[in-house]
């Protein structure tokens, strides 16, 4: 209590003529919101408001087995849930895993983006 721990502010250089001033205004408020990480952004409205991150639930709705489709490289946009047709039948001592999320490392996003040297394959191939 009464302690601030700051772990992560990310000011907007392009807003800020005075970065400690900015520094010193934000502090206080970012501490209050109890946030971990946030980031001080154009308001709508006008001035700044903190933003942080937050995960939404997709609208996708996906029935049985799916995989992670690149029809083409260049936009994350371009990645696609697609149901998974080809699966091999469980094997005696295996098991049979259902992932519920799922995260793209920076390997993956280079490779959608096309900006990976060479063909690293499809996104997550490296797992």
């Amino acid at each position: 209590p009464g302690v601030l721990e700051v772990v992560s502010l990310d000011l907007d250089p392009t807003e800020a003529a005075d970065m400690g001033t900015a520094i010193q205004q934000w502090v206080a408020r970012a501490s209050a919101s109890h946030e971990e990480e946030v980031a001080v952004r154009s308001a709508p409205e006008g001035g700044a408001a903190l933003r942080a991150a937050r995960l939404a639930r997709s609208n996708t709705n996906l029935r049985g087995p799916v995989r992670l489709n690149m029809p083409a490289r260049g936009a994350l946009t371009n990645l696609r849930a697609v149901p998974q047709m080809n699966r091999q039948e469980v094997q005696p001592g295996f098991v049979n895993l259902r992932i519920r999320a799922v995260g793209l490392n920076f390997r993956d996003v280079l490779n959608v983006m096309g900006l990976y040297p060479g063909d690293p394959g499809p996104p997550g191939a490296d797992c």
